[in-house]
């Protein structure tokens, strides 16, 4: 992950408090689920990786989807913030026949795996080009890597723009554009699939500034926080914040030799 990677020890609260205002990751789920019933997998204990895995939770909802297709399953896992990588090792090693491996950046990363899931980490990465070649790398000839992540269409990706825009930065974060374009440069067969979700809370001032924290993270102190808390009224409607966006899936398999 890049320097540029947000702190989620910091905003650990607030990242919760997206998660539980949001369906995205519900939605996620239901498309990871699909995916998985239409792959061809082999018949026997699949090699499973989580490329940006944080504490394990979705990784274990998503290895559960999983069940229909794996009668077992073998475990790694990729994360940078070694706290959250040893807690989502213990949280998963019950799933995995094998001990949960674990690596703490791409240099190290070895193994080949029958199904890797990258959900919403590609943002952070230094080199997205390089991230996805190596990661198609380890994959088995008949395996599949997931990757999801919002594009400019995104409501809070706008907000992203407009925030760093008023401190004359570019965004410093990757989008599914890049993923689009580092797909078709390195002549990758990548399925994509548009996805719906919706955020909904309470509208008030403490929340959007929440809601806020959790997108700019360390950046929000050099930005203008007015014009940024009024980026809300649009999608605020009797005491209420309703926002409706989208997000975007890739299933992404090795070129055939």
């Amino acid at each position: 992950m890049s320097d540029s990677e947000k702190v989620f020890d910091r905003i650990a609260n607030e990242y919760e408090f997206f998660m539980d205002h949001s369906t995205e990751s519900r939605c996620d789920l239901e498309a990871y689920q699909l995916t998985f019933q239409n792959h061809s997998f082999p018949n026997r204990p699949l090699r499973v990786l989580d490329y940006g895995c944080g504490t394990g939770r979705f990784t274990a909802k998503w290895i559960d989807r999983l069940a229909s297709k794996a009668t077992a399953v073998e475990i790694s896992l990729l994360e940078p913030a070694r706290q959250q990588l040893n807690e989502a090792a213990q949280r998963l090693a019950s799933r995995s026949i094998t001990p949960v491996v674990t690596f703490g950046d791409l240099a190290n990363l070895s193994g080949c795996y029958d199904l890797i899931v990258a959900n919403h980490c590609f943002y952070y990465v230094p080199d997205v080009t390089h991230s996805l070649r190596r990661l198609v790398a380890t994959l088995d000839q008949q395996g599949l890597l997931i990757v999801a992540i919002s594009g400019q269409d995104n409501v809070l990706i706008q907000l992203w723009q407009q925030g760093f825009a008023s401190i004359d930065e570019a965004v410093p974060y990757h989008t599914a554009e890049t993923v689009e374009n580092a797909c078709r440069d390195l002549g990758l067969d990548a399925v994509p699939r548009d996805l719906t979700y919706q955020i909904s809370f309470a509208d008030s001032r403490a929340h959007r500034e929440t809601m806020l924290r959790f997108l700019f993270d360390k950046h929000l102190a050099r930005m203008p926080l007015d014009p940024l808390v009024a980026y809300f009224d649009r999608f605020s409607h009797q005491g209420q914040i309703n926002i409706e966006t989208t997000s975007r899936q890739w299933n992404i398999t090795p070129p055939k030799h």
